[in-house]
């Protein structure tokens, strides 16, 4: 239980972190909003992976 904390917690730190530098990253706001999107899919399909992985 402890690990899956943690490891919940790395990853939320880290998304809220790239979530502040893409605000802060000078740009159009609809390519931001875009960036942020792809980002955040791709991070989803990242996590699934690691989960259906560590269920084997």
């Amino acid at each position: 239980m402890k690990r899956s904390k943690t490891l919940f917690g790395v990853i939320a730190g880290l998304a809220a972190g790239a979530l502040i530098g893409f605000l802060f990253a000078p740009g159009k706001g609809g390519d931001t909003r875009k960036k942020i999107t792809d980002k955040a899919r791709e991070t989803i399909q990242r996590i699934k992976t690691k989960l259906n992985q560590s269920k084997l």
